[in-house]
């Protein structure tokens, strides 16, 4: 209450209509109810104007400002598969390459996550294979593009043109499969589908679209 200033309660007592609560005051004079009882009443009133007041101005000033304080700059593409990596994945890897990546994942998902290696490198041609934010992440002229990752909970295989996503969503959606923006995640390898996975990685060779990240996307 202290902080509010003068311009706040000037406002809200016009906005509460105190010329109300005098006719009341003025009713209870009427009624010969003692004078010293409708002041304070009428002091009772005031204060009580003011403590609402204090509340009203401090939950619409979260409200105002939270939109302001959740805008955030536009984000370049390696920031955007950072996020998604402190997201999705769990279980980021220290290794310098992606044969010790492979190297160190769960012996069940082993077979799948190197089949998956071997299909983004006889499908994306022109691509370079790195480590990035700690999981396998295949780029071309400086952009990622497409990405896998052994997850905590299941295996995560990043296709960041939109275009392409969105062309194939209707073959990802089956049971133990779930999808993101720029994420399918498969709770066990046996629920990869491998002819999709080449489809997705053959259109992306080929797709000039937009990549998840870019312009605000």
């Amino acid at each position: 209450c202290i902080l509010l200033n003068k311009m706040k309660i000037k406002y809200w007592r016009q906005f509460i209509h105190i010329r109300h609560l005098r006719k009341l005051q003025m009713r209870l004079k009427v009624k010969n109810v003692p004078t010293k009882r409708a002041a304070d009443f009428w002091e009772s009133a005031r204060f009580t104007s003011i403590f609402l007041a204090s509340g009203f101005f401090y939950i619409s000033n979260i409200v105002h400002a939270r939109p302001h304080a959740m805008l955030r700059e536009r984000k370049p593409l390696g920031a955007y598969v950072q996020e998604t990596y402190k997201h999705e994945v769990t279980m980021q890897s220290t290794a310098i390459n992606v044969t010790d990546y492979l190297d160190e994942v769960p012996i069940e998902r082993k077979a799948a996550l190197i089949k998956l290696r071997n299909l983004c490198r006889t499908s994306l041609k022109g691509f370079q294979e790195s480590m990035i934010y700690g999981g396998p992440c295949y780029s071309r002229n400086g952009e990622v593009e497409v990405g896998f990752a052994s997850q905590k909970h299941f295996i995560g295989l990043y296709i960041l043109r939109l275009d392409v996503m969105d062309a194939h969503r209707g073959l990802l959606k089956i049971k133990g499969v779930t999808l993101g923006k720029g994420c399918i995640r498969y709770a066990k390898p046996e629920k990869i589908d491998f002819n999709v996975v080449e489809k997705l990685l053959k259109a992306t060779q080929k797709s000039t679209g937009v990549i998840c990240g870019h312009n605000g996307i």
